[in-house]
């Protein structure tokens, strides 16, 4: 995967986690579960891989110029590990949000 495709699958997750969120959180009256999603919302952690994501992309571009590509390619290959961690940790926030809806609405009914 491209590098950018990278960066952009990534913000693409976290908008879609944010308006999950926003979603839920707006469609709920129950205090708990608005007391759940304010608590486990959290994303500073993915904007910080993000943007160490970019730092590095900048060094791979340059190794890749010098002809450096062993290093390069150290390099993507610790980017595509920021990817994947950063990629199963939003999956599993969006998981979570939507347990936290199926839990209210199974009290509602």
């Amino acid at each position: 995967m491209k590098i950018d495709d990278m960066i952009t699958t990534i913000k693409l997750y976290l908008q879609l986690y944010l308006m999950y969120a926003k979603k839920i959180f707006d469609r709920s009256n129950d205090i708990n579960a608005k007391a759940m999603i304010l608590i486990s919302l959290r994303y500073d952690d993915i904007k910080e891989i993000i943007n160490d994501i970019l730092k590095e992309k900048e060094k791979f571009y340059e190794l890749v110029k010098e002809g450096n590509y062993s290093e390069a390619y150290i390099i993507y290959k610790n980017i595509e590990y920021k990817y994947k961690i950063a990629e199963k940790m939003l999956l599993e926030r969006i998981e979570n949000l939507v347990k936290i809806r199926a839990l209210e609405l199974s009290k509602k009914y």
